[in-house]
């Protein structure tokens, strides 16, 4: 691809013209939707626009934005994940809450699985608890998530199999493991 340094307005609008189908193939391919390709695009020729003069010329313009462009999908993922790693016992989901009228005993068990679920999750390495929470809590289908870590599907679904087993040995062993 080869583009102009010049970063005068006119300049970066003529290469925007020419490589905006281009970019949004390159972002689309790192992000599930085509509305988040499309935001994080704009939000990325808006920073580099903002910032031509920080652009030396050591790089052709193209390398440059896209330079940009990567650093914007990877902050992103990072504060998305962030916001995914933040699980405690108020906002993990559960299929069998009990009612607030249940006994008092099932009320604490149920307190204290939540609780040890939590920690086995937080013990977990940060790259599969945040396929775990994507997966689990998200509902992004594994290929998604596997394309986004940059590993083959098979390979993230045996790492989250065996990070499921381990939680669920780690909880039997507290002593609050599923009773049914």
């Amino acid at each position: 691809m080869t583009d102009t340094t010049s970063t005068s307005g006119p300049a970066f609008e003529q290469f925007v013209e020419r490589y905006y189908q281009w970019l949004l193939r390159f972002v689309g391919r790192k992000v599930a939707t085509r509305e988040l390709a499309e935001d994080l695009l704009h939000d990325a020729l808006l920073d580099a626009y903002s910032g031509l003069t920080q652009f030396r010329g050591d790089a052709t313009l193209s390398a440059w934005v896209l330079g940009v462009l990567s650093n914007k999908i990877r902050r992103h993922y990072r504060n998305q994940t962030k916001a995914l790693l933040t699980v405690d016992a108020e906002t993990f989901p559960s299929d069998d809450i009990p009612a607030e009228n249940a006994e008092p005993s099932t009320l604490l068990s149920q307190a204290q699985r939540m609780e040890r679920l939590c920690h086995c999750v937080d013990t977990l390495p940060q790259k599969i608890r945040s396929a775990l929470c994507q997966v689990a809590l998200e509902g992004d289908a594994y290929a998604l998530v596997a394309r986004r870590l940059n590993i083959p599907t098979g390979t993230l679904r045996s790492q989250l199999s065996r990070a499921r087993e381990q939680m669920r040995v780690a909880l039997e062993n507290a002593g609050v493991g599923r009773t049914d």
